[in-house]
């Protein structure tokens, strides 16, 4: 099931916790996947447009922490 929100999902057994961090807006999503990305940390979820709703995007920050960048409905 990870994979259907976390397309940098490896498929390991020991499981990802992903930290949200709630953005105001979709925009904003995008803009800070971008600048994540930027400034060396890895995506591993380009931003899309969430079947449950939020825009949401993944990256790995610099001490390997997973962030959900998420936007409101």
């Amino acid at each position: 099931f990870a994979q259907t929100w976390n397309g940098g999902y490896d498929g390991g057994t020991g499981g990802a916790t992903v930290f949200d961090v709630f953005l105001p807006d979709r925009e904003s999503v995008d803009r800070l996947h971008a600048e994540f990305v930027t400034a060396g940390s890895r995506s591993r979820q380009t931003p899309v447009d969430a079947f449950w709703g939020p825009r949401y995007a993944i990256v790995e920050d610099p001490d390997g922490y997973l962030l959900g960048l998420k936007s409101p409905r």
